[in-house]
């Protein structure tokens, strides 16, 4: 698993947290989280954009490859990137062909910096220029996310369409352009992750956990899983050293 460092207080409201990554050789699995990633090879001093996911990837990193990156938050990538989220999404790009990455020579700098927390600086000081952003944020993005994420039954994304005054295909063309996936698939994540904190809590049944996520049943919650995972729950828990899941 990548180390993840908090982001700064100015960067709050943007970033989810800076990571980075030694191979080992194995292959990691990479959970869709409704996030974007910048990636800095820090090998080559090449940067890439990874869009939001809508399921697992299975990466394989060769052994001893560094990587650093930068992981936003749901919807807070799309001002820096120059195409809608969703051409990115479940695919990636090179940094300097979607960003203005290239004008400061952000990768190379990223790579060549002395120390994780001198790539943090320059990341963060990218971020923080205007000129550096293709377009503003849009505030409703949040709003919807926050919303989605506290969904746990039926016709979430209608009511989130409502609360914000939007038709469903109104918000769908919204979460395109700046989360680059839909609504549904986003709801269908968001709890996920909320089974993923759960699991490391007390020990408990398979279908307790379930229910407590926000799951129909017990078999919707290992569906779910295996589509949006590419793995069961007892697979995901071995895979982070986490003996969460009491199978019942």
């Amino acid at each position: 698993m990548p180390d993840n460092v908090a982001p700064p207080p100015a960067l709050a409201t943007v970033i989810d947290a800076f990571w980075r990554h030694t191979g080992t050789g194995r292959e990691l699995r990479v959970l869709p989280d409704g996030c974007m990633d910048f990636v800095f090879d820090l090998e080559r001093g090449r940067g890439r954009v990874i869009g939001a996911m809508s399921e697992a990837a299975l990466v394989p990193v060769p052994a001893g490859e560094r990587y650093f990156g930068v992981r936003f938050l749901p919807g807070a990538a799309a001002p820096f990137v120059t195409v809608g989220a969703h051409e990115l999404a479940d695919a990636d790009a090179p940094l300097d062909e979607v960003t203005f990455g290239a004008r400061e020579r952000l990768a190379e700098r990223v790579a060549a910096a002395r120390d994780d927390g001198e790539r943090q600086r320059l990341i963060a000081r990218y971020l923080l220029v205007p000129g550096h952003r293709a377009r503003p944020l849009e505030r409703r993005v949040r709003r919807a996310l926050v919303l989605l994420r506290g969904a746990t039954g039926g016709g979430a994304v209608r009511d989130t369409a409502r609360a914000l005054g939007l038709g469903e295909r109104q918000l769908e063309r919204l979460f395109a352009a700046e989360v680059g996936i839909g609504p549904k698939t986003f709801a269908r994540v968001a709890r996920l992750e909320r089974a993923l904190e759960l699991m490391g809590g007390a020990a408990r049944g398979q279908a307790a956990l379930a229910a407590a996520a926000g799951y129909a049943d017990e078999s919707h919650f290992i569906r779910d899983f295996r589509a949006l995972a590419l793995a069961t729950p007892a697979e995901v828990a071995r895979e982070r050293h986490v003996g969460f899941v009491q199978v019942e």
